[in-house]
């Protein structure tokens, strides 16, 4: 997706920076947080891929740590900014998109912390998910859902407005699609059950603008961290193929109603 050339002249530039004894910790007033929330294949990956190319950025991925419900999990604010804080890096970079419902927990204990919540409209973050995970996901995440007694990543912070509405709709007539759409549906309604529309430290982007034009949103995200963005375009190349993917496979008429409202307020509300 990235041309793996351009990342590997910013391990490179990195490598000299400790070399020359400049791996040392930066203080709290000099570091940057970002925050990446939103639903599994949403584009996530590709937004830490650009922070890679900058070589004053890292990215931890999704810092999955600690065994949690039989799942690697985010471990403790303090655990993470203990070993972030033991980096050289100017701006760190982390999507725990298991743990998005912590995002306002996170925002308000690390350093200099901002966030984003990242959409992606929901047939094409379906379709993705199904070729990468397949139907047996599905039915996991789903079962979840419905089964809040259970705890699961998929169901922790699931409001009890999301519950009947998952409750309401009839569940054996719902394919593997569905249920997939559903999970992006209770993710994303987080962003506002959370009342991260609500921050100045949050901005709601979405996967589909990113990919038509990286260079305006790069400059996007550096503004609201309040930091230079790189001289070279860190945005280009991205592989604009993903676009539009799944926009024909077919749901039930109330799960399309169900995400097809939702979208339409995250784009009426996302930031241009």
């Amino acid at each position: 997706m990235f041309l793996g050339r351009d990342i590997s002249w910013t391990k490179l530039l990195r490598r000299v920076r400790n070399r020359l004894h400049l791996s040392v910790s930066r203080p709290p007033e000099f570091r940057r947080t970002l925050v990446i929330g939103g639903f599994q294949r949403s584009g996530t990956t590709i937004l830490s891929d650009i922070f890679e190319r900058d070589w004053r950025c890292r990215s931890y991925g999704e810092f999955r740590r600690v065994i949690k419900d039989g799942e690697l999990r985010m471990p403790e604010i303090p655990d993470v900014e203990n070993e972030m804080g033991r980096g050289s890096e100017h701006i760190s970079v982390i999507k725990p998109l298991m743990d998005s419902h912590r995002l306002p927990q996170l925002l308000d204990g690390l350093p200099h912390a901002r966030g984003i919540w990242l959409y992606r409209e929901y047939p094409g973050s379906v379709r993705s998910n199904m070729v990468k995970f397949g139907e047996e996901n599905a039915d996991k995440l789903f079962s979840y859902l419905v089964e809040t007694e259970r705890p699961f990543w998929v169901n922790e912070s699931e409001s009890d407005a999301t519950r009947d509405i998952i409750s309401s709709l009839p569940l054996n007539d719902l394919s593997a699609l569905d249920k997939l759409a559903m999970a992006w549906m209770a993710r994303n309604r987080l962003y506002y059950e959370l009342g991260l529309d609500q921050r100045d430290d949050v901005i709601l982007l979405k996967y589909d603008d990113i990919v038509a034009d990286p260079t305006h949103f790069v400059g996007v995200i550096y503004r609201h961290l309040g930091v230079d963005p790189p001289v070279s375009n860190i945005g280009s190349p991205i592989n604009r193929k993903s676009a539009g993917k799944g926009s024909d496979d077919p749901y039930h008429p109330r799960v399309t109603d169900l995400c097809t409202r939702l979208q339409t307020k995250l784009d009426s509300e996302r930031r241009q």
